[in-house]
């Protein structure tokens, strides 16, 4: 007899977990940063460097012009606990839609 899997969790050989973060960092004074693809794809490596070197799994990222956002999981420590409303495929829609987003503010040119 199997069990039905939780939705959304992470199964390993030594953990079953379901934790999802939604991390937003700002660029000082919300500058446009990260205005340029290679800029953007830079980031990107060196934020998977950082996940990768610390067992962590980065499940969505964008980086636009002045913020950066990941949705990461990574396996639980001694105890860990979390509150929040949210569902996972809330804010991974969120972070799909960051670029068109973007897009629709700014001003049409003719």
């Amino acid at each position: 007899m199997t069990q039905e899997k939780i939705q959304d969790a992470v199964y390993t050989r030594r953990y079953i977990y379901n934790f999802h973060y939604h991390l937003i960092w700002v660029t000082k004074y919300r500058h446009q940063t990260f205005v340029t693809k290679e800029l953007a794809d830079e980031m990107k490596v060196i934020l998977q460097g950082v996940a990768d070197d610390n067992e962590i799994v980065i499940e969505k990222m964008e980086v636009m012009p002045d913020h950066v956002h990941v949705l990461i999981s990574f396996p639980p420590s001694y105890y860990m606990s979390i509150l929040g409303n949210m569902s996972k495929d809330v804010v991974e829609n969120y972070i799909n839609n960051q670029k068109y987003n973007e897009q629709k503010k700014r001003p049409k040119r003719r």
